[in-house]
Parts: structure tokens; sequence; C-alpha cells
């Protein structure tokens, strides 16, 4: 949790204050830097097959030697991936399509994401899960910082900023290499593909799963640069990354959960599992709805500080589609996860392939007619068929729902304080002053809820199962 708001806390440094003033005119520079990062985690995630899922889900039930098999297959195809990247970013450069030093960083910084994703996924199978976490949510977001930081007191070609980027992720996938270099599974030079088999089919499933996932969740970055340009990326990335705050408690609950589920799963016992289920929408819920009604006011404040070129008239418009997405995403628990702890990996895998085609077209027709405002539409209309879907499929497969009767006083909740927000903000009231009742009303109604409900229903301790 601690490294989650840590790495929270740098990207606000660098998305809201340091881009902003080393390069107050030049937002082609940030979008420039996000999309390449966008492309890169979406290789990264796909190129390695699903085997950082697939180690975690075997490397318990297997032998040493079939650790061994495995492990040689993972290193095997994340080394054939590599160089098929090497291959296609020559073609483009002959074509002039990229230029030298964008496509060694660009590969510098793919591979390290490919590696380091594959590592991840051996350190959880060893339980050694603080430096890796620390690697990927702190570390890179630091070397974004520290570059920016020296940019203020040296100058620094806005080429090179890739480099020192690509330079940093490489030593970062280095050291967590160099951590788990006692726990690494000997290489195997033979070995058969039939023993492969089952490994491979399931790591193409969840590849496919979460692999299409990663590409959603950066898919209107590489939209906008497509579409539109490097500025409208930086404006987006600003008013994303206020708006993902919101479901930052979600995501770091979702790292217990999963562990806990996974053994719940595996003893058969499906209705504290529901259980758990049901828990985790209501806790989910809440701690996004109190991050939304805490960003949003503040998020006027903070994009009324912008230089003119990272902001325009749709900004807070774009947090507040970005926040509700993030929102109504938890609000149904977390329903992939349990697909996957319960065998039906293949249900989150129809779901997610319907989610890339409807996202697709929704970008391909709202970016164009309304900007940076319609990828923020596209995503939450994405969202919200995407998890009503799972939720569809969950129910269907083991009659799992998110409902309780804290569940639907929590909705009364939000849509409350919706009303008391837009009726303060009518009444004229300024925005110091509507924003300070709001809060102050926020934070004494759920903290009603939070002792009432979760603390005297012992609903975070249920969680865990």
């Amino acid at each position: 949790m601690l490294i989650s708001y840590g790495g929270i806390v740098l990207g606000a440094l660098n998305t809201l204050l340091l881009f902003p003033m080393v390069f107050p005119d030049n937002p082609e520079v940030m979008g420039t830097v996000n999309t390449v990062l966008a492309v890169a985690m979406v290789i990264g995630t796909l190129g390695n097959i699903g085997m950082p899922v697939t180690l975690i889900n075997f490397f318990p039930r297997i032998n040493q030697k079939e650790q061994e098999h495995l492990w040689s297959w993972a290193i095997l195809f994340s080394g054939i991936v590599s160089i098929a990247i090497a291959l296609v970013l020559v073609i483009l450069f002959l074509m002039g399509r990229v230029t030298s030093n964008l496509g060694v960083s660009f590969f510098a910084i793919a591979c390290s994401i490919l590696f380091f994703e594959l590592f991840l996924g051996l350190s959880h199978t060893r339980f050694k899960l603080i430096l890796p976490q620390f690697l990927k949510g702190v570390f890179r977001k630091l070397l974004i910082t520290i570059i920016l930081g020296t940019s203020i007191l040296i100058d620094i070609q806005d080429s090179r900023i890739l480099f020192f980027l690509a330079v940093g992720y490489i030593i970062h996938v280095v050291i967590l290499a160099f951590a788990l270099t006692p726990y690494f599974p000997l290489l195997r030079a033979r070995f058969r593909f039939s023993e492969a088999r089952p490994w491979l089919r399931f790591g193409l499933i969840v590849t496919l799963s979460t692999g299409v996932l990663a590409l959603v969740s950066r898919m209107d970055v590489i939209m906008i640069q497509g579409l539109l340009n490097s500025e409208s990326v930086a404006i987006y990335s600003i008013c994303f990354f206020i708006g993902s705050v919101v479901g930052v408690p979600v995501r770091a609950m979702m790292l217990s959960f999963r562990k806990d589920a996974s053994t719940v799963a595996a003893k058969n016992q499906l209705r504290k599992l529901h259980g758990m289920y049901k828990y985790s929408a209501i806790l989910n819920l809440f701690f996004s709805a109190l991050a939304l009604s805490l960003v949003y006011p503040i998020a006027e404040a903070v994009l009324s500080w912008m230089p003119g070129a990272y902001y325009n008239s749709n900004s807070l418009s774009i947090v507040f589609v970005i926040g509700l997405s993030e929102l109504l995403a938890s609000a149904t628990g977390f329903n992939g996860l349990v697909l996957n702890v319960l065998g039906r990996q293949k249900l989150n895998l129809y779901a997610s392939i319907g989610l890339f085609a409807f996202n697709l077209t929704l970008n391909l027709i709202l970016i164009p007619r309304f900007g940076v405002l319609g990828a923020a539409w596209a995503t939450l209309i994405s969202f919200i068929a995407f998890n009503c879907l799972k939720s569809f499929f969950l129910f269907k497969a083991v009659q799992m729902t998110p409902w309780s009767g804290p569940y639907g006083w929590l909705w009364f909740l939000i849509g409350f304080q919706m009303l008391v927000f837009t009726g303060l903000r009518a009444l004229g009231f300024g925005f110091y002053v509507t924003s300070t009742l709001f809060l102050i009303m926020v934070l004494i109604s759920y903290s009603l809820f939070f002792f009432n409900v979760i603390q005297r229903k012992s609903l975070v301790r249920k969680l865990r199962g």
C-alpha cells in the first residue's frame, strides 16, 4: 500500500509539476514519452505469452525438474520476442519511420519490461514481493523525476530523455535479476514441446486476456497520438493521472486479495469465496467513491495551475469521467480475479476481446468528434460494459453476485453526495467555499459509514478469508 502511494506521489510530481515546469511551451515532449512507454508496456505485456502468470499458477504444483523446464521455456520465448522486436525496429528504421535514437531507446525499454514481468512472476512464486513492487511502482517514476530534475539544472536535449530513461529501465531489471539470482531455476538445454503444451495453452489464454486489458488501458494514449497529436496526449495524460487516482486503493487491495482468493478456491470453499467477493465489492466501492469525492473538488484547483499548453476547456470533465470509470469498474468487485482462481480464464478472455473491439470502435468514433474528451467517454462506456459482462459470466458460472445490503446503502450515499455537490455549485458559493463544505460532508458521511458498517462487520478481515 505504501509503495502504491509512493508511486502516486512521484507520478504527481512528474505529471503535474516537472513536465510543465521543464517544458512549459512544449507539451509534445511529455506526449512522446507517454506514447513510447504506453506502446512498450503493451508489447512487454503481450510478448511474454502469459509466462509470469503461468509461473505463479504452475510453480507450486510441479516438481523441481518441471519448474526448470517451465523456466527454460519462459526465457526462450522472451528471447525470441526480443529478437522479433529488434527486427521490426530495424525495418521501421530502414523505412524512415523511426530514428536510431528512438528505436534503440524503445527496444531497451520494451525488452526491459518484457524480462521484468517474467522475473516479477518468479518473485511471486518465491514470495519476494517488496523489491519488484518498489521497482515497478516507485523506481520507474523516480527515473523520470531524476531526469526532469536534472534538466532543470543542466540543459538536456529532448531527444536524450528517452535514452536516459532506457538506461534506467535496464538498470531496474538488472537489479531485480541480481536479487532473484539465488532463486533462479536451472536452465535446461533439452526439453520436449509436449511438456510445455499445458503451460503454453494456459499462458496463451492469460496473455490474450491480460494483454488485451493492457492494450485497452493504453489504447486511448495510442489512439490520441495517431488521431490527434502529442500535445493532446500530454493534456489527456494529466487529466487521466488525476482521475485514475480514484482506482489506486482498489489496485492496492487486489494484491492481497489475489493470494487469499486463490487459497480459498484451491480448497473449493465456494461459499467463503462468494462472501469475500461481496466484501470486495463493498470495500472497492467505498474507497473509490471516497477517493472520487476527494479528488474531483481538488482537481479544479490543480488544473488551474497548469500552463496553458497543458490545459483545455474539457480538462475537468475528463478528470471526472475517468474517475467515474474507475469507480464503476470497482463497483463489481474483483470479478475477473475470481473467474481466474476458479479456472474460468476463457470467460475473462471472451470479455477482454469484446472490450478491445468495443473500445477501439468507440475511440475511432468519439476521438475525431470530441477530441480528448471522446477518449475519456470511450473508456467509461467500455469499462461499464466490460465489468457488467464479467459479472454476468461469473453469475452464470457459479451464481456469484456482488450485491448486498450495505452495497445498496453505499450507492444511496454516493447519489446523495453528488446531489449536494451539484446544489452547492448551483447556489454560486464559489469554488473554495463549495469544495470546503463538500469535503467536510464527505469526511463526516464516509466516517459514519466506515465505523458503522465496514468496521462493525469486520469487512476488511473477512475480505482476507
